[in-house]
């Protein structure tokens, strides 16, 4: 499933491709017909699926032609070339919110936060992330099998969007809310 196609009529899928020429990169321009083209996203292949939320990818068009990419589970911003496969920037975005890390089986952990998605507009990257609500409190029955209820589901995230200047490489502008977007 393509995440963007490109000016070109090619497509960027943020996917991890089990074979051995393309595992452990987590990005890949594929053609027309589905055929990869290029493979990249990471700087050393790894694949490892206890890992998704550190080695997996979430991506948008950048300038230039360039992608915008972030793991789910760590508050970093890559911007690569598809063109050469190269890593052109990468920095940690300072927050005081965000918990970095893998996904716990434990529910009565708090947990920890996951980009969702991102996106570039006027020169600012937008980035979606759910996050432990503020008022945070496990399940009444944590760890057992039970019905999803969209209720508990709001009761444990809230959702938190910011907007981060690539250039200062800070974010200027944030606002968390309680509902699921």
């Amino acid at each position: 499933k393509p995440t963007f196609v490109r000016d070109d009529g090619s497509y960027v899928v943020a996917r991890q491709i089990r074979t051995p020429e393309h595992a452990g990169f987590p990005i890949h321009v594929v053609d027309s017909s589905g055929g990869v083209v290029r493979s990249f996203g990471a700087e050393t292949p790894q694949f490892r699926p206890d890992l998704r939320l550190v080695l997996d990818r979430l991506v948008a068009p950048g300038p230039a032609g360039t992608v915008w990419a972030m793991p789910p589970g760590r508050y970093r911003v890559e911007r690569w070339d598809p063109e050469t496969a190269r890593l052109l920037e990468s920095f940690d975005v300072p927050s005081a919110w965000f918990r970095q890390g893998g996904r716990s089986e434990d529910e009565r952990v708090r947990p920890n936060s996951v980009v969702e998605s991102l996106w570039e507009r006027d020169g600012f990257l937008w980035v979606l992330t759910r996050d432990a609500d503020a008022g945070w409190q496990p399940p009444r029955e944590p760890n057992t099998e039970r019905p999803f209820l969209l209720d508990e589901y709001d009761r444990t995230y809230d959702w938190v969007l910011d907007v981060i200047d690539v250039r200062r490489r800070r974010v200027i502008a944030t606002r968390r809310f309680t509902n699921a977007h």
